[in-house]
């Protein structure tokens, strides 16, 4: 499957495949989940969720990103409920990172891109790049400002 066209623009398909990140998470007791990044549509309606309460919002980051087992909401809205409030803390911060929401997140998902290091499309090589015109570095393009 190329991620290119034949003029160098991304295909549906490049821009189509799922491309969030997956690692397994152990907890201090040992117990071991599968999670993986949220998605931007998963994101936007969590967003959307809080104006139902933080723990509806969290309940389905949690359960959207736990791939292994499969949660229900319900067994996430169990699972917070029983467990102490520090416990879920790291696996949330931990699912913001991988779904580059978090600070610093922005540098290494950059980082990651511009070296190609996750399998995806990268940038293109600096011969191969063209000026778009655009203003230069450090200069001002507000409107009306002289």
């Amino acid at each position: 499957m190329s991620t290119v066209d034949d003029d160098g623009y991304a295909t549906v398909d490049a821009l189509t495949t799922d491309q969030r990140e997956e690692e397994d998470y152990t907890f201090p007791s040992g117990v071991r989940v599968r999670i993986r990044a949220l998605s931007r549509l998963e994101v936007l309606r969590a967003q959307k969720l809080r104006d139902a309460g933080l723990d509806v919002m969290e309940a389905h980051m949690i359960r959207c990103a736990i791939i292994r087992p499969v949660l229900r909401d319900a067994d996430v809205r169990a699972w917070m409920e029983a467990t102490p409030a520090g416990e879920l803390e790291p696996l949330t911060r931990r699912i913001n990172t991988l779904s580059g929401l978090d600070i610093g997140a922005d540098t290494a998902a950059y980082e990651r891109f511009r070296d190609g290091s996750n399998g995806r499309v990268g940038s293109l090589p600096g011969a191969e790049t063209e000026h778009d015109g655009g203003a230069a570095a450090g200069q001002d393009v507000s409107p009306g400002v002289d």
